[in-house]
Order: C-alpha cells, then structure tokens, then sequence
C-alpha cells in the first residue's frame, strides 16, 4: 500500500469516527432535552399538587417499590421522596426521579380522595 493510500485510508477512517462522534454528542442531546423537558412537565405537576394540598389535606404514603415511597407530610407540607429509609424533598430529587415518580402523583391524590370519602 503507498503513501497516499495509507493517507486516505486514514482520512476515511478518522471522518468515520468523527461522523460517529457527532451521531453520538446529537443523540445525547437529543435524550438530554426529552428529559429536561419530561422533568419540567413533573416538576409543575408537583408544584401543583402540593399548592392543593397545603389546604390540609393529612399525611398519605404512597409505595413505589419495596424500598421507595412517594409521602405528603402534611405537618411541614411537602411531597417526600423516600428510599431505603432516606427521605428528599421531591422537588431537589433528580430530573429522573422526578420523571419516574410522575406516575404516582396520580396515586398520592386517589389516596388523599380516600380521606374526605369516609
């Protein structure tokens, strides 16, 4: 193979792995805002929820996992996030978290339901 083969061989070898670079930077990019946007959306469902329930609504827990929980503590009024035993304030979890635990706001609210129908 001559010099000038190897040359291109090489060129074409490094534009793939940049092409591929730049597929991947885009790609996480692209996950980066889906997610910012989905936690966005959780953080005003959760924002919403507890200016609705600061009208005192009582404790409700809420099981996500075996060693998770989505809790109102009606006493200082915010939606708690435990695991294993360690208990964060919703709104300062992760933007995953967030987005995970949207599912079960619905569930906190059917609960707290449950209050004023007895």
């Amino acid at each position: 193979m001559s010099i000038i083969q190897r040359s291109i061989v090489q060129r074409d070898e490094l534009n793939q792995e940049l092409n591929e670079l730049f597929d991947l930077k885009k790609a996480k990019a692209r996950k980066d805002k889906t997610l910012e946007q989905q936690s966005n959306e959780a953080l005003r469902e959760i924002r919403h929820l507890m200016l609705m329930f600061r009208d005192g609504i009582p404790n409700v827990a809420i099981p996500v996992s075996d060693n998770e929980s989505l809790e109102w503590r009606s006493e200082s009024q915010q939606l708690v996030y435990v695991k294993d035993n360690h208990a964060q304030v919703v709104e300062g979890t992760t933007k995953e978290t967030m987005v995970n635990l949207r599912p079960y706001l619905i569930q906190v609210v059917k609960k707290a339901k449950e209050f004023y129908n007895h």
